[in-house]
């Protein structure tokens, strides 16, 4: 009785299978690699996207509302913007060069209120117009430096947020006025209004002697 024949893996074949394996497998784990980089990258990006929304929405409210504005230095020595909101409230901004902008409320010299903007891809720098009438926050991908001659595909990257100081303000009404107007408009509407000083001593001096 013969036996059926097994059929086998020569050893040319199998240096070919190995060598193909030692070929595939790298590039299979560098695009797997690539992969999640460029996913977490993109997650970043998506983040910081959200979080320069807020900052610029926080930044430009506070800008408009402020009285006056000046340069200052934070407490670990980083560049900041401090703006006057009134007798005893202040907010300052300071950016870090870990790409963290900084949000403080200050009440009577106290820090009454401390919020953070992280953006990790990065970095923003704060500047003051001459006549102090503005106040720009310019951010850029860190590593870029934007101080003196940039190219233009340089300046493409900046993204520059410009906001008027004390914009709000020149609308505001004093609470005098407005309650005064208010009055006014109550005593028109119900037939109350106050008649004029002539009309006033016409009708005292009727049914009088002279």
């Amino acid at each position: 009785m013969t036996r059926p024949a097994v059929r086998g893996f020569t050893l040319i074949e199998l240096l070919v299978a190995i060598s193909l394996s030692a070929l595939i497998l790298p590039m299979a784990g560098g695009l797997i690699y690539f992969l999640i980089r460029a996913q977490t990258a993109s997650g970043e990006a998506v983040a910081d996207t959200v979080i320069l929304s807020r900052f610029i929405q926080a930044f430009r409210a506070d800008v408009h509302a402020a009285q006056r504005v000046s340069n200052e230095t934070s407490s670990s020595g980083d560049a900041a913007v401090a703006l006057e909101m009134g007798p005893t409230e202040s907010i300052s901004y300071s950016a870090e060069p870990s790409g963290r902008i900084v949000r403080s409320v200050k009440r009577n010299g106290r820090v009454d209120r401390r919020e953070e903007f992280l953006m990790t891809q990065t970095a923003t720098r704060f500047e003051v117009a001459a006549d102090r009438r503005s106040v720009a926050a310019l951010y850029h991908p860190r590593g870029i430096k934007i101080s003196g001659g940039i190219s233009a595909a340089t300046r493409s990257l900046i993204i520059r947020v410009e906001a008027v100081v004390g914009r709000d303000r020149r609308f505001d009404v004093p609470r005098n006025v407005e309650a005064f107007r208010a009055g006014q408009s109550s005593k028109r509407f119900w037939g109350l209004e106050d008649s004029t000083p002539a009309t006033r001593l016409g009708a005292a001096s009727k049914g009088k002697p002279t």
